[in-house]
């Protein structure tokens, strides 16, 4: 889901930038606990879908990597 598509269904004062998003897609992208599923990339720790959780302002990564 695009940031746009987002901000459409959220009040935007929740979302994170599309800078923010990016940067904690990085990060998630080279984790060791991304697995993807079902062409869906889920976090195994916390078990969030990563697109839609790096979305919002105060999301925080289950392991501090973000």
């Amino acid at each position: 889901m695009t940031h746009e598509e987002l901000s459409k269904s959220f009040n935007p004062r929740v979302l994170a930038s599309n800078e923010l998003q990016k940067e904690r897609l990085n990060v998630c992208n080279t984790c060791e606990h991304n697995e993807e599923t079902f062409k869906v990339n889920v976090c195994k720790k916390c078990g969030c879908i990563v697109r839609t959780k790096v979305a919002f302002k105060r999301a925080k990564c289950p392991i501090g990597n973000w």
